[in-house]
Parts: structure tokens; sequence; C-alpha cells
């Protein structure tokens, strides 16, 4: 684990070991890896990109560029996600009374950083997966009898998905709050303001 790009997030070492963090220096996404392989074309000449490595289950991870300044297909390829969607932080989530619902992996993991610990939040990978999240507040879901604290990007989508997740969620009789802050997300408010939380 190189856990500087997440510290300069305002991520503790502490906060990543929780989530399993890894990092690779040197990572091919698998599917052009296995693309090659099969071809038996050589994957030395790939172009590989230093990667945070975010597990979000057993068979899934987000794979985050680390570099500073990226453009162009890199900027387009900066978060990419193998294997099943799936939400993030489901299991740790579960074992709360209150789940903080977030868009993002990094703004799910800055609201337990932010609370020291007593929080969990889930992060929805896109907000075209609220579906799923509000499955799992259903009655025989992992998330059910949860109080949820909606805290979505402050941008049009995000908004958006506010609206359309909190029908979803009162439709189950599910509790719902909206966390108000000034900044893009809450990654972001982790770093303007940590010295005030």
């Amino acid at each position: 684990l190189k856990p500087e790009y997440l510290q300069s997030r305002g991520l503790s070492l502490r906060t990543q070991k929780h989530y399993m963090i890894g990092t690779d220096d040197k990572w091919i996404h698998p599917v052009i890896k296995k693309r090659r392989e099969k071809e038996k074309k050589p994957i030395s000449d790939i172009m590989y990109s230093p990667r945070c490595i975010i597990p979000t289950s057993r068979y899934s991870y987000l794979a985050r560029d680390t570099r500073n300044k990226l453009e162009g297909i890199q900027k387009k390829l900066a978060k990419s996600k193998c294997g099943a969607q799936t939400l993030f932080n489901t299991k740790y989530s579960s074992s709360k009374d209150i789940v903080f619902v977030t868009e993002g992996e990094i703004d799910a993991m800055s609201i337990y950083e932010a609370s020291q610990g007593k929080y969990e939040a889930v992060g929805l990978g896109s907000i075209s997966c609220w579906r799923g999240f509000v499955k799992e507040c259903e009655p025989d879901g992992d998330l059910a009898d949860k109080s949820v604290i909606l805290m979505l990007d402050n941008d049009k989508g995000g908004l958006s998905c506010r609206e359309i997740l909190t029908e979803a969620l009162e439709n189950i009789n599910v509790k719902v709050i909206y966390a108000e802050y000034p900044d893009k997300d809450p990654n972001e408010a982790l770093c303007n303001h940590k010295t005030e939380l």
C-alpha cells in the first residue's frame, strides 16, 4: 500500500486499512490483459498507469488513477471499474443504525474519516445505481430498518438523484434526511473543512 494519493484527499492510513485499499503502480485493465493473452500478444507494450485499488466486493473494484495531471483519454479512464457494478460498503454500513449515502467510493470513505469511525456510508458508484441501494433497504435487504442520510454530489445529477431516491425510499417507509454542505462532494468537504469537523 502506498497511501499518499488518498492521504492527499484527506483519508488517513487508518481509514485506508479499514477499507482494505491497495495500490498498483503498473495497473493494466484485466479485460485488456486477458484479450492480449488470448490473442497471444505481449502485454509489455500496453500502457500501464499507477492506481489506487478500492475493493467494492470480493470480485470487483475501482481502480483510480493517482497521477496529478490527466488529459484526454487518461482523464476519461481515470476511474475504471472492474467486475460487476456493486454498491460500495454495504457490509460495514449494515452494522449501523444510520447509513450515509454518497455517489463515490472516496466520498463514502470520507464520512468514516470525518466521523473518526463512528459512521459508515454506502457509495452508489454512480447515480444510475440508486435502485440497487433501494433494494438493500427493503425489508429483506442488508440495510433494512436503517435511517438514511443522503449526501450526494451538489450538482444537477446529484440533486436529481436525491429527489428520485427520497421518493423511492419513502415509498418503502425509510426515513430520509439531507445533509447540507457547500462543497462539490463529501470528499471536497472533508478536505476543505477537516479542522471544523
